[in-house]
């Protein structure tokens, strides 16, 4: 059976999803959903190539909530230094001017990381110290837990 909210499977005897905590009640579904044509179907981050995942975090700028799969994060960081690098050729203003709008974007998808190891994203105040940050580094080189408390996995269709 099937939510009818999120469609994520629920299992029989449960009287709310799991999931979304929608009311298994409400007209449950016994065979998957079709896809949400209100929602198109996002990609999977492996399958983004660094220029769509640079976007991808850009547009989820205010979103700390959920996880970040290695490679989003990764292609991310590569071409945010690519984009300092170029920018501080150009200009030290324009290099400025990037790295403070990419301050919140960065740090969200920081925490969602820390999310996808199963760390709070209140462990990226650990970065303060020196040995912290590479604790970080370390963290972030991990792969992602299967689920847990903040979703599913990234690299699983969603």
């Amino acid at each position: 059976m099937y939510c009818s909210q999120c469609g994520k499977p629920v299992p029989a005897e449960s009287k709310f999803c799991p999931f979304c905590g929608a009311v298994a009640a409400d007209a449950p579904r016994e065979t998957f959903p079709q896809e949400n044509i209100f929602r198109p179907k996002q990609k999977l981050s492996a399958e983004r190539n660094i220029f769509d995942n640079f976007v991808y975090v850009f547009k989820n700028f205010a979103d700390f909530s959920g996880r970040a799969s290695r490679a989003e994060y990764w292609y991310f960081t590569l071409a945010s230094i690519i984009m300092q690098l170029v920018l501080g050729i150009i200009s030290a203003e324009l290099y400025f001017i990037y790295c403070v709008i990419a301050i919140i974007p960065g740090i969200a998808v920081s925490v969602r990381r820390l999310h996808d190891v199963g760390k709070s994203g209140w462990w990226l105040l650990i970065c303060l110290t020196i040995i912290g940050a590479f604790y970080i580094i370390y963290l972030d080189c991990l792969p992602g837990e299967k689920t847990n408390r903040y979703g599913p996995n990234p690299y699983d269709a969603t």
